[in-house]
């Protein structure tokens, strides 16, 4: 494709690329409905009175990956997931969890497309609600952060933990008011505080 001062040209690309001038007389090249099809390195060569001028242009799309993250059950161990489907160039994934970073996985899809995973393996008892993972791109200006949350069906891991806890901590108030039950049915039957001491020396109550 070429285009000179005088308004003549030529065009051999027939795919709608043109050669055109701005409003200060500077020569660029229109490439309407860019797609994936339209990336790769573009040669320039600008000739005039005083010599010749080459350039390469190397051109390229940026595409914004779509980020979740998910806690799930895997051989009765909790896995925290976070993932970049579908982003490019790939995009990069750490964790705020102490200790060794699990590797990132990284699948090459259709159209030159990313998808990157993280799956980190926690151990028994590790906070989840201060867990998070973090997610750079060439799109964003900074890193984006999410938390992951249980899955539909998975918010046993978080609830196990809070129901044993309250089990425990009811326990010993359900044991008191039985005992204190008892000692009430006991108290009809007893014509002395010795034979109720007599009585809750054998007695047992549940």
């Amino acid at each position: 494709m070429s285009f000179s001062n005088d308004g003549q040209g030529e065009d051999l690309c027939n795919d709608g690329k043109s050669l055109r001038n701005s409003m200060k007389s500077r020569p660029y090249l229109h490439i309407p409905n860019f797609s994936n099809n339209d990336v790769g390195i573009y040669r320039c060569e600008s000739a005039f009175k005083g010599g010749i001028e080459n350039y390469e242009i190397n051109v390229a799309n940026t595409v914004r990956p779509t980020i979740s993250a998910w806690l799930e059950r895997e051989n009765n161990k909790m896995v925290a997931v976070c993932t970049a489907e579908r982003g490019k160039p790939a995009a990069n994934i750490s964790w705020s969890h102490t200790g060794n970073s699990p590797p990132v996985e990284t699948l090459s899809e259709s159209h030159g497309f990313f998808t990157a995973e993280s799956r980190l393996e926690l151990t028994e008892g590790v906070d989840v609600k201060n867990l998070s993972c973090a997610v750079s791109h060439p799109y964003w200006t900074e890193e984006q952060i999410l938390v992951p949350k249980p899955q539909k069906g998975h918010m046993h891991l978080i609830l196990r933990p809070i129901i044993i806890v309250s089990v425990l901590a009811v326990m010993p108030a359900v044991r008191h008011a039985t005992i204190q039950i008892c000692i009430g049915r006991m108290w009809k039957n007893v014509v002395t505080p010795l034979t109720l001491l007599q009585k809750l020396k054998f007695a047992t109550c549940w």
